[in-house]
């Protein structure tokens, strides 16, 4: 929530689609209704807009290429530990996203 301001977008990344709608579902249960400015449900669209402007998007690392074009302050990659190849960090290269070197390295 600190770092939210308005149009500021964190990302939530799954190796699949359908893993990223399970946390799109939790998260809905789970953050209080007055924190919430709007909720898009479509699949593959799954997103929350927070109070302060802040998007909160649910995103699958199926096609890496789909993850080019927004400005990113802060990504969760899900299961990365089963990746053999993270293959969702190849975006996230610290050329382009600073905050990404922590954990960008390649196998």
């Amino acid at each position: 929530m600190f770092l939210g301001k308005e149009g500021r977008e964190f990302w939530w990344v799954a190796p699949v689609s359908s893993v990223a709608s399970i946390a799109f579902k939790r998260l809905k249960r789970g953050i209080p209704a007055y924190f919430v400015r709007s909720i898009i449900s479509s699949p593959g669209k799954e997103s929350t807009t927070l109070i302060n402007g802040a998007v909160i998007r649910f995103k699958s690392g199926e096609n890496a290429n789909s993850l080019y074009g927004e400005d990113v302050w802060a990504a969760v990659i899900d299961e990365a530990s089963h990746e053999g190849r993270c293959l969702p960090c190849h975006p996230l290269h610290p050329d382009r996203y600073p905050w990404a070197g922590a954990h960008h390295r390649e196998r």
